[in-house]
């Protein structure tokens, strides 16, 4: 099961992001999303992230902006970019 760990100046994704795990990670960063203001997030060690993986990427930057904050992910999956690209939301991502 994935999981949502602390990682030096951010958080890491570890584990597969997928249907089953992003109600999880949702629910584990949601809180944290609420009280930081700028967040970065590791993906180094995502070893499998489907289309699910994208929308709560998605849903993650939501949050994070309702709540005047700044998130950017680094590492992310080549899959996951594919996915973005081709649903035509790539650029929306803040890569670091």
């Amino acid at each position: 099961m994935a999981r949502l760990e602390a990682a030096g100046r951010g958080w890491q994704v570890i584990g597969d992001v997928n249907f089953s795990s992003v109600p999880v990670l949702l629910s584990q960063a949601r809180n944290l999303l609420k009280f930081c203001c700028d967040l970065n997030i590791d993906m180094a060690k995502v070893d499998h992230a489907d289309s699910a993986g994208l929308a709560l990427l998605l849903e993650w930057m939501d949050i994070s902006r309702a709540n005047g904050g700044a998130i950017r992910f680094r590492n992310v999956p080549e899959s996951l970019l594919n996915i973005a690209r081709v649903s035509n939301v790539y650029r929306l991502l803040p890569l670091e």
